[in-house]
């Protein structure tokens, strides 16, 4: 488009070659592809230079309004203030004490930095919003395999088991709490679509110690306070990292597993293709 209103505002190709800091050979390739593509000839070619078509002539006032439209477009993109807007944030339903600490600094850190946290019921959705764009980042507990998106390991945390005071004092020793000591209660956790791979991965464990991982009954975590509930009965045990319940009342201990050990892995996914700083800065502070 460039070329073509380069050629009829300059009257020839050389001095519009000049303008655009263009070979004349690359000018004339660049007014030939054009022409090809529109099936109609933009210019008269004789001795003494070219002439303008009246295609040419219209072509050209379509051309001056798309570049117009164009360099206006840039100049708003310039103008974007990237700071103005939210950080969108994906959160699985259980995110590590330390995790929730780190967001809390950077957004204290950052007060310039809108964040705005969401709750997320599953992976895919996640990064389905990720694809979208209606999330610039989101915390996972396993790394994505599509090559769309950038991924960092953010933290590994220790699970413990929480459990009920009247059963702990049944079944945990000095060592800690060992898994098959807990076959008689229920495993209560996150549904397999918050994270399939690593749900797999810890109900194998639990499985291989005769905990029943398959049960129909097995209940599924809305939030910590059910979680409090059910467990302060005696009626389930979860597996979390220590501080997951910021407060133990008397009714529950956090146990170590003993013989055994259960990692959360906490993964920042980005897509591929972010520039966004603010996202940089986020990821860098949650590096725990």
């Amino acid at each position: 488009m460039a070329a073509l209103v380069g050629v009829v505002e300059e009257g020839g190709f050389s001095a519009a070659a000049r303008r655009l800091h263009l070979s004349q050979s690359a000018l004339s390739q660049s007014i030939r592809a054009l022409e090809a593509q529109l099936g109609v000839a933009l210019f008269i070619r004789t001795s003494t230079g070219v002439r303008t078509t009246p295609a040419g002539r219209s072509v050209c006032d379509d051309a001056r309004v798309i570049l117009a439209h164009h360099a206006r477009l840039l100049r708003t993109g310039k103008s974007i203030d990237v700071t103005a807007l939210p950080l969108r944030l994906g959160l699985p339903p259980h995110v590590g004490p330390e995790i929730l600490r780190g967001i809390s600094r950077f957004a204290s850190q950052h007060p310039s930095i809108r964040l705005a946290p969401t709750d997320m019921a599953s992976m895919e959705e996640q990064l389905q919003f990720l694809r979208l764009g209606r999330l610039d980042a989101s915390l996972l507990n396993e790394r994505p395999r599509e090559s769309e998106f950038d991924a960092m390991l953010i933290s590994q945390d220790t699970l413990g088991v929480l459990l009920a005071a009247h059963v702990a004092n049944r079944v945990v020793d000095d060592d800690g709490v060992r898994l098959e000591s807990l076959r008689d209660v229920q495993w209560m956790t996150w549904p397999r679509c918050v994270s399939p791979r690593w749900y797999d991965e810890v109900a194998a464990v639990l499985g291989g110690h005769g905990i029943d991982v398959h049960s129909g009954d097995r209940i599924d975590w809305p939030n910590p306070s059910v979680v409090i509930a059910a467990v302060s009965a005696g009626a389930a045990f979860v597996a979390v990292p220590k501080g997951y319940v910021s407060r133990e009342s008397e009714a529950l201990v956090w146990c170590a597993i003993s013989g055994h050990s259960l990692v959360q892995r906490t993964w920042a996914v980005w897509p591929a293709d972010s520039r966004r700083r603010d996202v940089a800065q986020l990821i860098a502070a949650l590096d725990i």
